[in-house]
């Protein structure tokens, strides 16, 4: 019997522009904070003393930047995930409602189903953000 050896907990991180929300599994909590800095933050600490997570959020036109950065500062080095993979994975799971909730619950299911494999690091922040 072949067993995988991973994180206990999986973070699926759905980015908007204003806001980010966030869904643990297996737990099924959730929770949300801003797209700031001080949401990055609050979220950094959020995670802090537990082991680290499996985070996934996907490629979101440059909004999750700012988040993807500010984890990996932190020793959180989340994967960004291609969005057509987690579409397809709804599919299979049969999931068609869309809001942000369920968008971050379907991202932690994916990361505790499929695993994929972390980054060495995130991209840099590009000289001039989309946000600003």
């Amino acid at each position: 019997m072949v067993t995988r050896e991973g994180p206990a907990t999986y973070l699926g991180i759905d980015v908007g522009k204003a806001q980010l929300d966030v869904a643990e599994e297996p737990s099924g909590r959730c929770w949300r904070v801003p797209n700031t800095e001080e949401g990055w933050q609050a979220l950094v600490t959020d995670l802090a003393g537990a082991p680290a997570p499996l985070i996934v959020l996907e490629a979101s036109g440059g909004y999750e930047v700012g988040v993807v950065v500010a984890l990996d500062a932190a020793g959180l080095t989340p994967v960004v995930v291609n969005p057509v993979a987690t579409r397809r994975f709804a599919q299979s799971v049969g999931t068609r409602a869309k809001t942000d909730r369920i968008d971050a619950a379907l991202l932690a299911r994916y990361a505790a189903r499929c695993a994929p494999p972390r980054a060495r690091s995130p991209p840099r922040p590009p000289a001039r953000c989309r946000r600003c």
